[in-house]
């Protein structure tokens, strides 16, 4: 009777506490969630937020520690040599040998049960140490990654392996008791324990259903406000294998994480491990909190890092340099940045021995600062090629070694690397197999043999990848763009992939983006119905990264079409426009407009100016408040598109008077280049060049400046003719010319640049301020200088605008084609005229176009004489549309210099634009000739 009741009750209160879990499941679903705010998540935010788990039908953004919880796992084979054949099927397990690991620690286990020395406190610790005993089994399979037990398990749930592999220790005798021991001690376990011994049972194995993984979930759920950072930490870890979230919970452990991250902030003696811990948590709850908030928790550990004696420990600078990855889309670069002098200094300095394990991590930093060149770049590369040869290497060390090489390696290295590739990757998995191509498609690494490779073990390991989203989307998109001859491969994968969205009526709207964008560009006669029949149901639901796929599937479709192919295009194409004007319509900020223009026009090969003037019509609304980050994207973007857009504009002017004290002269170099280009004056130019004027000045006496912002936003400045004497007199005296040297030594890559810009200031002095008496000392450059490369389309237009100009003067005797003047302004045609205005012969030079159509010579205006050059000279230029702002027939503000100067030099300017001499009213040679005459002679 007694044993009834007790089972009764236990019953009971497991009942309840299912409940609990119940109720705490329940109330969420993974979307936008802001849990220190009551505003809704940014757009940007947003897309994050439903893609933090590398769960069958979700996308991956958080990177290797994301986990699958809550998945069927199946039997899997035939993952190279580590694996059972395909044909037997046979399952893979450990087999029961008393001289594994976790035999022996279980088998312990039971003798120190047996002998009473096993207590409550020995819980924690006992499931850690079981657990590194089951992982170390496991070191045969070439592509796990059993250093780091979180990646581990994720490659098990993607190669659907948890059950097979774990399935014997937890069928052991030892285990079954240990898993006893703790649901009938639960209660008497410290709670600091709980965390951590969670985490080991789902880590070998235990299903998230399991009765213990809930009861040690509300145990964790009530004793949060008690944790530590560490705990924190290991609740993040533990969050993440969830297919959901408990937001209750995390709404607790973000206000946990906060009240311990204030009572640290000011201590000098800050430990690794609670950095360690403070960043890994971050980059999980940052997802579940405001963008400011995330920047300031950011800055409170950039000031923990500065004021102890952390920069030098290694694994503070990878959490770092990871943490700074993971967060840069939503804290601003220049508050992550400061500390990169400190992480740099490091790499620098430990550069010949960072752990094997860092080099991947530390190469991508350093690529992402724009400092992975030079020396550096070299000794990381010299030693990963060194250790790429080893014969003991398995293609999880491969897979951590190959990011420090780029596209711009030497061919004799990218050959190396390809055969170094080709030879492991028949081991790889999933997580291995989808980090390789990615590297593949960014460092042009490719050649058929190695692509057969991977072809081959994408059908191995389809039906395991096909769930995992991100992996999947990276092996995709190099398929996508590496086509080859292999048709039995494209056959089978082409199937493959229909069979997918057709099987599957639950697949989400990503995967069928995916498929469409390998299948449209393979297909020949038509699109196949089923896939026809998805995309019709998907279409209106896409969101901007599904758009982007199927869009560029569209683009990359082979010409000619039939008729049925064609019709299916434009079925297709009009479901994705009436999409995208819908969520124009509906977009409520900033940060989603620009992502729209990024991924609609900057990003589509195919450019819908229509399109873009709609949304740019949302921009003047959605700029009248601004903040510091809207301001530098936005700036960028018009930088970008050289878009007239004059509210934008006054909206921009707005805010730097408003907030001059406080912008970057970064950002107000980026907003003067706009309208510099744009040729747009604001209403309070006045003001606005004062402010100019005084942040350069200050940028001057800044001695890290950098130089070559200065000089672009001297340039501009000089464009908009808002210039002054002094910052000119300054950029051409002997000691800034000598930074000007000192930096072409340091950054020879951007030499070519700056000399480009020096020699277009040095022009502007002479031209526009002659007072100043700054030489002309540009001449042997510009004898160097080669023309721009012109397009067929643009050498057509000129030969039929060169024949006409022979009609109008008389021959070809009066004019000279593609000509420079004293000061290097490029000419396309130059003629003279004397006082009556008729044309004068013109010094006899060869020919603008040759036999194959190619500009083949210039001449020097200089070389007129005397008498020639008392004449009118006439300029004329022919203006094509990049010469135009976008969408418009606004001359840009290089072109309308250009026009200045020929003026200030005597120039009579005549300017034809392309629309013009296209247009129906010049549709005919009398009426092309009739309009040079007029505006040559007129």
């Amino acid at each position: 009777m007694y044993v009834k009741m007790k089972t009764m009750i236990c019953q009971a209160h497991l009942r309840y506490f299912q409940g609990r879990v119940h109720r705490l499941f329940s109330t969420f679903r993974l979307k936008h969630v802001a849990c220190s705010s009551n505003q809704h998540k940014s757009s940007r935010q947003y897309a994050h937020s439903y893609c933090l788990n590398e769960v069958p039908g979700s996308i991956s953004k958080c990177g290797p520690f994301n986990i699958a919880s809550s998945v069927n796992f199946k039997t899997c084979v035939g993952f190279g040599k580590s694996f059972s054949s395909v044909e037997n099927e046979n399952k893979i397990s450990f087999i029961c040998d008393e001289n594994l690991s976790f035999v022996k620690t279980l088998d312990h286990y039971l003798q120190e049960q047996e002998n009473g020395r096993f207590g409550i406190g020995d819980v924690k610790d006992f499931a850690m140490t079981l657990e590194a005993a089951a992982y170390t089994e496991l070191s045969h399979f070439p592509w796990l990654h059993v250093d780091n037990v979180a990646i581990a398990f994720m490659q098990l749930v993607m190669n659907r392996m948890i059950e097979d592999i774990f399935s014997t220790l937890r069928n052991h005798s030892g285990f079954k008791h240990f898993y006893s021991y703790i649901e009938q001690n639960l209660e008497e376990i410290p709670p600091q324990d709980y965390p951590q011994l969670l985490l080991s049972l789902i880590y070998m194995g235990t299903d998230h259903t399991d009765n213990l993984v809930h009861l040690l979930f509300c145990h964790i759920y009530d004793t949060c406000h008690e944790m530590d950072m560490h705990n924190v930490m290991t609740t993040t870890q533990i969050l993440r294998t969830f297919r959901t979230r408990s937001i209750p919970l995390v709404q607790k452990l973000t206000s946990r994480f906060f009240t311990i991250l204030d009572e640290h902030k000011c201590e000098t003696n800050t430990s690794s491990e609670f950095m360690q811990d403070c960043l890994i948590s971050h980059i999980f709850l940052n997802f579940y909190t405001s963008k400011t908030s995330s920047e300031n928790v950011a800055k409170t550990f950039i000031d923990i890092f500065n004021n102890s004696a952390l920069q030098s420990d290694p694994d503070v600078i990878a959490k770092f340099i990871r943490y700074k990855h993971r967060l840069m889309w939503c804290v601003p670069s220049k508050v992550l940045d400061s500390i990169s002098p400190d992480i740099l200094h490091h790499i620098n300095k430990t550069a010949e021995n960072v752990p094997q394990k860092n080099i991947g991590l530390y190469c991508q930093y350093l690529r992402q600062m724009n400092m992975y060149k030079g020396e550096l770049a070299s000794v990381f590369q010299t030693r990963c090629l060194h250790l790429l040869h080893s014969e003991d290497l398995l293609v999880r060390d491969v897979v951590a070694l190959v990011p420090a090489f780029d596209k711009f390696c030497p061919s004799d290295t990218k050959q190396q690397l390809m055969t170094i590739l080709a030879r492991h990757i028949s081991d790889a998995d999933v997580l291995i197999l989808s980090s390789l191509a990615d590297f593949m498609m960014k460092s042009n690494i490719y050649n058929q043999e190695l692509m057969r490779q991977l072809q081959t073990k994408t059908l191995e390991v389809f039906d395991n990848m096909s769930d995992f989203i991100s992996r999947f989307s990276k092996i995709v998109h190099l398929l996508s763009t590496r086509i080859n001859d292999n048709e039995e491969f494209h056959s089978e994968f082409f199937e493959r992939l229909l069979k997918l969205v057709e099987v599957q009526q639950g697949v989400r709207i990503y995967v069928v983006s995916l498929v469409a964008q390998y299948i449209l560009p393979n297909v020949k006669l038509a699109v196949p119905q089923s896939l026809m029949d998805r995309l019709a149901v998907v279409i209106p639901q896409c969101d901007l990264p599904a758009i982007k796929n199927i869009l560029n599937g569209l683009n990359h479709m082979k010409r000619p079409w039939d008729r049925q192919l064609h019709h299916q295009i434009l079925e297709l194409r009009t479901a994705l426009q009436r999409n995208m004007l819908q969520q124009i319509e509906t977009v409520m900020s900033l940060e989603r407009l620009i992502h729209q223009i990024n991924i609609f026009y900057l990003k589509n090969m195919r450019k819908d100016l229509q399109l873009l003037e709609r949304m740019m019509q949302e921009m003047p609304r959605l700029t009248e408040s601004l903040t510091p980050v809207e301001f530098s994207e936005v700036v960028q973007l018009l930088n970008t598109l050289i878009y007239p857009a004059p509210q934008v504009y006054e909206h921009l002017t707005d805010y730097i008077m408003d907030h001059k004290d406080d912008i970057s002269f970064q950002d107000l170099a980026n907003f003067v280049s706009v309208i510099s280009q744009a040729r747009y004056t604001p209403s309070r130019m006045d003001e606005l060049s004062q402010c100019c004027h005084d942040k350069l000045v200050m940028s001057f006496d800044d001695p890290d400046s950098n130089i070559v912002a200065q000089m672009q936003y001297i340039y501009h400045l000089c464009c908009l003719q808002i210039g002054s004497d002094s910052l000119l007199t300054h950029v051409f005296t002997v000691d800034y010319l000598e930074k000007v040297d000192k930096l072409f030594e340091a950054k020879p890559e951007v030499r070519s640049y700056l000399e480009d810009l020096f020699f277009r200031l040095n022009r502007c002095a002479v031209l526009e301020y002659p007072h100043l008496d700054i030489p002309w000392f540009h001449e042997d450059y510009c004898s160097t200088m080669k023309p721009e490369p012109m397009y067929r389309s643009s050498v057509k237009l000129l030969q039929e605008m060169e024949d006409a100009i022979k009609d109008v003067l008389g021959g070809s005797a009066y004019f000279e084609s593609a000509v420079y003047t004293p000061y290097h302004h490029f000419l396309n045609f130059e003629c003279l005229l004397n006082c009556d205005g008729c044309p004068i012969p013109y010094p006899q030079t060869s020919s603008l176009l040759n036999s194959e159509g190619r500009l083949i010579t210039f001449t020097q205006a200089t070389s007129l004489s005397a008498e020639q050059i008392q004449h009118q000279r006439v300029a004329i230029l022919v203006l094509f549309e990049k010469d135009f702002c976008l969408n418009s027939r606004h001359l840009k503000g290089d072109n309308f210099l250009r026009r200045r100067h020929l003026e200030i030099m005597g120039y009579k300017v005549v300017e034809i634009p392309h629309y013009t001499w296209n247009s129906m009213a010049l549709s005919d040679w009398t009426g092309k000739t009739n309009y040079l005459r007029d505006q040559i002679l007129g």
